[in-house]
């Protein structure tokens, strides 16, 4: 075999360990952005699944008053959204969790409060436990309308 040939064999051995070594890292890579997408994806669903619940909680507030849901476990039980407070925290900061204790669960148990003192009073009292509920109400039906906003930061799937 001439020197020449020689040459040319050991150059294409090199430049193919190169490719394969370059074939290798654009694999890695696209391993890597794969798995990265789907975290992302699966924070994603957890974060959504959170939104829901307090979304569905508050709702159900509105329509059917503070123990709506109150059955453990159902998507808006007070046991569900205690739950999605202590989980936010962890995925959103606590903004969000002191939102849903503070904001959302607190003002629930006061909307039961007033409507359980309603039984029981009548006159001036009653008024003012009516009242009460109602501003409870409008603040839930407020907030319900700005959840999307309040949460946007956090369900948006782009980089």
């Amino acid at each position: 075999m001439p020197a020449c040939d020689k040459d040319w064999v050991d150059i294409l051995g090199a430049l193919s360990t190169v490719a394969i070594g370059l074939l290798a890292a654009a694999i890695a890579y696209g391993q890597w952005a794969t798995e990265r997408h789907r975290l992302k994806f699966e924070l994603y669903k957890q974060c959504y699944e959170i939104y829901e619940r307090v979304a569905a909680y508050m709702a159900g507030v509105l329509i059917g008053g503070p123990r709506a849901g109150v059955e453990a476990g159902l998507p808006g039980s007070p046991e569900s959204l205690l739950r999605s407070a202590k989980e936010a925290h962890f995925l959103f900061g606590e903004a969000i969790a002191l939102f849903i204790e503070k904001g959302v669960y607190s003002k629930a148990a006061d909307i039961h409060a007033a409507v359980a003192m309603q039984e029981n009073t009548s006159g001036d009292e009653l008024h003012r436990h009516v009242e009460r509920e109602r501003e409870l109400r409008d603040w839930f039906s407020r907030e319900l309308g700005e959840l999307p906003n309040r949460f946007a930061r956090y369900l948006r799937l782009g980089d």
